[in-house]
Order: structure tokens, then sequence, then C-alpha cells
């Protein structure tokens, strides 16, 4: 490659930079989010310093709602671990080794996957590059011997600077080159460069348009051991779409509505004293003002101005409206709200539903992802990966207590089946009981009884009238 091809870079790359900026800042919220100075400046109002707006800023707090939603899909996705079944890989060596420490870093397979789920869902879209060091062991055993195995990388979008697919002939399509930016200062940049049939790795000095070959070798996979997980697929091949590109500009609204909130409470709360050059005041509680003891022109008599505080209320009711919308676009409400208001159980089983569905999807792009990790994996060793990944394909979360309280009041119902009350008795056990080995033994108890079970009549659940079923 000569200088302008190394420094190039990809249209989308370029046109999607400050948003992936932008997504990466509303998550981490911080330092990170103030250095962005996303809060809206005044007329007149400089950045330089610690001048007004630079104190706006400082005294501006952030109500991170990116950062709770994506750490909530990210807690559904893996509160149950997935199922793996290796197939011709189970016995491999290197294999354990990498799932305990996937990122030579001591972070195990498992926990280089939540923090990619994060990413994804953060940006869009992450890139995983499986890489294993070049090595003149002649066995598997030397080679693990000498620590030498795969290891799993985490790259981010804004450090995937250019990129090339090109269509298989048996109508896949693969990524022919990546180009990832592995280091920046203020006189130089690291880039790494894959292609099918070797790896590059650029030292670029932009300043003087000189670059220099610092490593070279030849990729032995013949292809790129790439796999992309997405949050959200969009029609752009390996662009994502993040589950917080709308919610970002809601939180950002919010964030400058605080600011609105803390400047009026502040003015309100401590009028301006108003005076001529001439008078002895101090302002605060106690203070006292000292005027010549002769006649002043009523107008140039010391007064204090104090802003109306009547806007608190409607900036609050205001930054309340732009949480509800920011819940109902995650479909959270029924998790995040803190409405005193009951919502019907149809709307909340709706949405419960499109979230169950978002999940899924999420969960359905790690399981394509993981298989694409994992082919990768055994073509170092020769091997046809021909395992199954099964992530958890239902999310629902079940409200206990409403459920059990219709099962208790259905089984007070005039129905006079003795099949109706065991399937009733069935439903309940598996609500109360956890633990699998003793409810498999509870099912076939009920289902093997001399009689119905029997239910009290009082089935008022939550109160002391209750009866014992």
């Amino acid at each position: 490659m000569n200088y302008d091809d190394i420094v190039n870079k990809h249209e989308q790359y370029k046109k999607n930079i400050y948003r992936w900026k932008y997504y990466y800042d509303s998550y981490y919220g911080g330092q990170d989010y103030q250095q962005g100075q996303y809060l809206r400046k005044y007329l007149q109002e400089e950045d330089d310093g610690y001048n007004e707006y630079g104190k706006r800023i400082m005294n501006t707090p952030l109500d991170n709602h990116c950062r709770s939603v994506v750490d909530t899909y990210t807690s559904f996705i893996w509160r149950n671990s997935p199922q793996r079944e290796f197939g011709s890989l189970a016995d491999n060596p290197a294999l354990e080794l990498f799932l305990k420490d996937a990122d030579l870093e001591g972070r195990s397979f498992d926990a280089v996957m939540r923090e990619a789920t994060t990413l994804a869902n953060v940006y869009g879209h992450v890139l995983l590059i499986l890489d294993k060091p070049a090595s003149e062991a002649n066995t598997l055993a030397e080679e693990l011997a000498e620590g030498i195995r795969p290891y799993l990388v985490v790259i981010t979008p804004d450090n995937i600077v250019d990129w090339e697919w090109e269509r298989m002939r048996n109508g896949r399509y693969a990524v022919t080159m990546l180009k990832i930016k592995e280091y920046e200062d203020e006189e130089k940049c690291v880039y790494r460069v894959w292609e099918r049939d070797r790896v590059t790795v650029y030292e670029v000095d932009e300043d003087n348009s000189e670059h220099t070959v610092i490593e070279q070798y030849e990729n032995q996979m013949g292809h790129i051991p790439a796999s992309f997980l997405y949050g959200q697929r969009s029609h752009e091949r390996g662009i994502g779409i993040s589950q917080i590109a709308d919610i970002a500009d809601m939180n950002r609204a919010i964030y400058n509505e605080l600011s609105e909130l803390e400047q009026v409470i502040r003015i309100s709360n401590h009028p301006t004293l108003v005076m001529t050059e001439g008078v002895d005041a101090s302002a605060g509680a106690g203070s006292t003002i000292v005027i010549e003891d002769t006649d002043v022109d009523p107008a140039l008599r010391p007064y204090l101005l104090q802003p109306s505080s009547q806007s608190i209320g409607s900036i609050i009711e205001s930054v309340g409206t732009k949480i509800d919308m920011i819940d109902r676009m995650a479909n959270l409400s029924s998790m995040r709200s803190t409405s005193k208001a009951t919502a019907s159980g149809v709307s909340l089983k709706i949405e419960r539903e499109l979230l169950n569905v978002k999940l899924a999807q999420i969960a359905d792009n790690l399981e394509i992802c993981e298989e694409h990790i994992f082919k990768h994996f055994g073509h170092f060793y020769d091997v046809d990966y021909d395992g199954v990944i099964d992530y958890p394909d239902n999310f629902d979360m079940t409200d206990t207590y409403t459920e059990l309280d219709f099962l208790l009041k259905a089984s007070a119902a005039p129905v006079s089946s003795a099949q109706y009350k065991t399937e009733i008795a069935k439903q309940i056990a598996r609500i109360v009981v956890e633990d699998e080995e003793q409810m498999d033994a509870i099912v076939k108890e009920i289902e093997n009884g001399s009689q119905a079970p029997e239910f009290g009549t009082n089935l008022d659940v939550g109160t002391d009238t209750q009866t014992d079923t």
C-alpha cells in the first residue's frame, strides 16, 4: 500500500465516526460527556477555561438513561449462560484454555462476549478478531507449552477505519480487507491491515506524509478471522444500528433541561442586589445596607432583583415526560417506570412481548457471531466446527404474585374436573418450587395422586383472610 491507501478512510466511517463518539460518550458519561460539550451554549457564552459555560458544564448532572437501558438489556441476555456444544472441537486442549482466558488478559470467553454485547448495543456493532501468534512448534502440546494459542480481540467501530467486502462463489459475503487503527498520538498513527494472504503493520507520520512498515507476516488462514457482532442489523453491510440511537438524543435533551433547572434554582434562591456605586452593602442573610443620611432619589435606592421560580415545575414535568418517552422507546416502562398510575394488564403484556422480541434478536446475533468465532478457531487446527450455540430465546419476566393470584382464583372456579384441578396444582407448584429435581418429583406425585387436589375458597392473595391451600 502507498501512503494515500493507508490513510484512506471508508465513506461509512467518515459518515458515522462522530455519531459513534456521541454514543460512546452518552453511555460512559462522566468526564467523557462533559468534554463532548453536549450542553447548549447561551448567546455570547464562550468555552475557554473556567468561564460561565465551563461552570455550567461542571454544575450540570447527567441522568444517564443510556447506560441504564444498555445494562438492562445485557443483564437480561446474560441472566442465564448460553449452552454450547463444541462437536469435533470438544477434545481440543486449546479450547479449554481459550474458554477460561479468551483475551490473554485473564477474562473468560463469557466475560469477553458480555462486554462485546454491551459495546454492540452502544455502537450498533463491534468486530471480534480471533488471532494466533506465529509458532515454530511441531505439535499442539509444544505450542501450548509455549503459551501459543488463539485469542480474541474486541474492536469498536471508531477503530475500524476501512474495509472491503467480496461475494464468494457460494453466494456468501466475506471481508477481504480490514484496516484497524491500533494506536494514535500527536506524532504518529499505527495501522494494522488484514488481507487474505498477509497482515501488515504500518506506522504513519501524517505531518510529513510518510509511512513505514514495522511488521509483516503471512496470514496462514487464507481468510480474515473476523466476526461482526451486531446490536441491530442495518441495510449497510458491516454497519449496525445502536440500541440508544434515539435514546441518546432524548438523554441530551434531559441533560440540557437539568442545566436550566439548576440555573433557575440557583438564581431564584440568590437574588441580585442592585445599588449605586457609593452604597456600602454586602449580600447574604443578616447583611446590612448603609446609605447616606440624606434624601436619596427613590429610583437610586438599593433593591433586590429576584427572578421568578414558577418555571421549576414545568421543567420538572418536561423532564419526567422525556423519561417516560425513553422508557417507551426502550420497551422498559413496566420495569423502570416510577409512576403511581397502574397500566392495564394487556398493555404491560404487549410491552413485555416487544422487549422479548428485541432481546431475542440480540441473542440470535450473538449465536451467529459465536458460530463464526468457533469456525475460525477450528481452522487454526484444520478441524471443521460442527457444534451448536444456543442462547435463551425467551426473556419474559413473569409477575409471580400476579400469576399465583390468578391460579388460586382459577382453582376456586366451579369446574367439576379432577384433571382441571390437577393441572392448576402443577402450575402452582412450578411457580413456588425452583429446584428442577424436586419439581419433577412433585409433578409426578400430583399426577399419580389418588384424588384431585383440594383448594381453599377464600383466595385473596396477600391478605390476612387467605385460606391455606
